[in-house]
């Protein structure tokens, strides 16, 4: 029923209804816009179903279309897994490939390693989105993406994950403002790490830590330590790249966290994916083996 070109229809309605428009969808799929409304409205023909509602500037999906767009994801999903897995001709992996992380991650962690995956695999082309960690949660749980690297300070438990990183939240202050006070700290927002250790604080030495600045960045956090500032509740892996920062020594030890790739399900990875996990994670390319064309 459903030819190759059919097909292509298909994938253009599904990006179309994704993205909320028909010009990212061109976009997306390197056609003309008229060629993505061409496509949808074959697909209104074929089914005889009214898939959109027309409106000025707006593009809205009927019920039948938000119906059609439902079914569709997980089947086109399959099939790109399919070709990517055993049909594709030279089985190197190439092509886009979403990574979602925090930005102190990606500049902090993921930098070195995607030299490595860019010279084991040239064709691939990593897309690396900045979200919090709220959000890169819900672009898995949407399967907006495939992989994201988060820091544990959000709910894991719905996803399947790699370790990548070891480390702890301390207290730090710059070498060359060693008279800054460990009472005047900055801080995020108040996240999970942020109310545990002002918890400790207390119970280490009888007074409230107060917030003397909020940043939702522990980036800038370590910059304006660095400048001297003040001192700045920061995993270590963001303090590591500032020299001249230095830990406090207090009456508690650090709180310690992880670095997890994550995913939704390690069985079904799309090939790109597991390139970027086998180069990131060489601890686990025995489990994530990237698929390999046998010769004959």
């Amino acid at each position: 029923m459903l030819e190759r070109s059919n097909l292509s229809h298909l994938k253009y309605f599904v990006d179309a209804a994704h993205l909320g428009s028909v010009t990212k969808a061109a976009l997306k799929n390197r056609v003309s816009q008229s060629a993505v409304s061409q496509a949808i409205a074959s697909l209104e023909r074929m089914t005889g179903q009214t898939l959109l509602v027309h409106r000025r500037n707006k593009f809205s999906l009927s019920g039948e279309g938000r119906l059609l767009f439902t079914l569709l994801v997980p089947v086109l999903e399959g099939l790109q897994k399919v070709e990517d897995n055993f049909f594709s001709p030279d089985m190197q992996p190439q092509g886009d490939v979403e990574i979602v992380c925090p930005r102190s991650i990606a500049m902090s962690l993921l930098a070195p390693k995607l030299v490595g995956l860019k010279k084991k695999y040239p064709l691939l082309v990593p897309r690396l989105r900045m979200y919090t960690p709220d959000v890169a949660r819900e672009r898995l749980l949407s399967a907006s993406t495939e992989i994201a690297f988060l820091i544990d300070n959000v709910d894991l438990s719905a996803f399947e994950t790699i370790l990548v990183h070891k480390g702890t939240f301390r207290l730090f202050r710059s070498k060359h403002y060693p008279t800054v006070p460990e009472t005047q700290v900055m801080f995020t927002e108040e996240r999970r790490e942020v109310n545990l250790f002002k918890r400790a604080y207390y119970e280490a030495y009888g007074h409230t830590l107060e917030t003397h600045l909020e940043a939702t960045s522990w980036d800038v956090i370590a910059r304006f330590v660095d400048q001297g500032l003040g001192c700045g509740f920061l995993p270590d892996y963001v303090a590591q790249a500032f020299p001249d920062l230095e830990p406090i020594e207090l009456k508690f030890p650090g709180l310690s966290y992880c670095i997890y790739a994550t995913v939704r399900s390690l069985d079904h990875l799309s090939r790109n994916a597991r390139a970027v996990l086998s180069c990131l994670c060489p601890e686990m390319s025995q489990e994530i083996a990237v698929p390999v064309r046998m010769a004959g």
